[in-house]
C-alpha cells in the first residue's frame, strides 16, 4: 500500500466515522486508525530550512546527467 493511501485510510476521519456509525467492537480499530494518524502528523511534520540548506539538498535530488561536469 502506498503511504499517501494510508494516510487517507487510517485517518481521524475514518476513525470518527467508525466511532459514529459501526458496532462498539471496532472501537479497537477506530483506536489504531487515530493512532497511525498520529504517527504521520509526527513523521510529516517540516522544519523550514535556511536557503543554504535547502540548496544542499537541491543537489541530491538532481539527476547526475544534468549536473555540472558530467557527460550525458
Amino acid at each position: 500500500m502506498r503511504v499517501n493511501l494510508a494516510a487517507q485510510v487510517l485517518s481521524a476521519s475514518v476513525a470518527a466515522v467508525l466511532k459514529a456509525f459501526t458496532p462498539p467492537d471496532t472501537a479497537a480499530t477506530a483506536q489504531l486508525c487515530e493512532m497511525v494518524d498520529s504517527f504521520f502528523d509526527c513523521i510529516m511534520f517540516v522544519v523550514p530550512l535556511s536557503i543554504k540548506e535547502r540548496e544542499s539538498l537541491s543537489l541530491l535530488h538532481t539527476p547526475l546527467c544534468t549536473m555540472k561536469g558530467s557527460s550525458g
